[in-house]
């Protein structure tokens, strides 16, 4: 591909990323990706096979960066540091403008009901991969003595990861005081033991 064709193929998976995250894919026609990429339908078709594929291509790319950010976690920290780290990483990468991924995710979820069968399996796949990852991290805690034994890893796992899509979705339908940047300490003084 040339130059000009990978930053035309960028432009539409950085496009349809906005698309996704603001509107879903049930409210994001292919339409709406033609004339914000500012491209034909033909070009578009030369890139990928359709909507479902493009929406894939998105899931995966961001899959991929939420395994770069976990892996880029200094892996000599103690276990409640990398824990803190994680949350402190997608506080910062949620507040800045640049990483639609965790509204991308959680708008695709709350629509996945409605996905194809192939967008139900990627995005089931990531949450469960997300939720193993927290788990893991939590029994790491755990063993170490830094985070209670009253509540056991899935659900604490679950927790946080509840607290901070709760916490991204409020922040960005309902206007105040943002509260995003507190995350991690609210969740690591809640689950000390």
């Amino acid at each position: 591909m040339t130059k000009r064709g990978d930053q035309t193929k960028a432009r539409i998976l950085k496009v349809t990323r906005s698309l996704l995250s603001t509107y879903g894919t049930t409210n994001t026609t292919l339409e709406d990706i033609l004339s914000a990429s500012d491209i034909s339908k033909g070009a578009f078709y030369h890139y990928f096979k359709g909507k479902e594929a493009l929406c894939e291509t998105v899931i995966t790319e961001v899959i991929a960066e939420y395994h770069e950010l976990t892996e880029s976690i200094d892996p000599d920290l103690e276990p409640i540091e990398r824990l803190k780290s994680v949350v402190s990483r997608i506080e910062e990468l949620n507040t800045s403008s640049h990483w639609l991924n965790c509204r991308l995710m959680l708008r695709l979820s709350a629509q996945s009901h409605q996905s194809q069968p192939r967008l139900k399996r990627k995005l089931k796949e990531f949450w469960n991969w997300y939720t193993i990852f927290y788990e893991e991290l939590i029994i790491q805690c755990q063993t170490a003595n830094q985070l209670t034994k009253d509540i056991d890893p899935q659900t604490q796992a679950r927790l946080i990861i509840s607290m901070l899509a709760g916490t991204i979705t409020l922040e960005k339908n309902i206007p105040g005081k943002p509260i995003l940047k507190q995350m991690t300490e609210v969740i690591t003084k809640g689950l000390k033991p």
